[in-house]
């Protein structure tokens, strides 16, 4: 999946997880609700009925994983929107913001996208489609900010 990095001059750019490198920045976002220190909260157990985007922010990859998947997710029968089932996804859900594992997705969430000029939009899920094949899953560390865009959805780094 593209990974949406920092340009030439701030532009939005995509690179290709597979590509993407120790050093490099990348888009993410800023949530005022959400503490600034990592520690000091778990992804999966935040929820906020509001979620103030403060704009697209640069983070830099500290580090790098690549691993194999037996299995991952399409959302909407889009193929570049691949995600494994443990990644942590932020999604809107009845009013509240929170962050869960893409397996736990279902059809009417809310996802927070991203288009070409930084603008962030909403994407409600309409499908999910389970693909039962072997694939290589690539993992970033990003600091300062863990929130980043995954072809384009707003996912946890981990």
């Amino acid at each position: 999946f593209p990974v949406t990095i920092g340009g030439p001059n701030d532009s939005i750019d995509y690179k290709a997880a597979k590509d993407v490198q120790e050093g490099d920045w990348i888009w993410a976002v800023d949530i005022t609700e959400l503490p600034s220190d990592e520690a000091a909260y778990s992804s999966l157990f935040w929820t906020s009925p509001t979620a103030t985007m403060n704009g697209m922010v640069k983070t830099q990859v500290i580090n790098k994983y690549t691993s194999l998947a037996e299995e991952t997710i399409t959302i909407n029968n889009n193929p570049a929107s691949r995600f494994t089932k443990d990644h942590p996804m932020f999604v809107t859900r009845n009013g509240i913001n929170s962050f869960m594992l893409a397996e736990s997705l279902q059809v009417g969430d809310i996802l927070s996208m991203h288009d070409n000029q930084g603008n962030i939009s909403q994407l409600e899920i309409q499908s999910i489609q389970t693909i039962l094949e072997e694939c290589v899953v690539h993992t970033f560390n990003a600091e300062p900010y863990d929130l980043i865009y995954a072809n384009g959805i707003l996912t946890h780094n981990k």
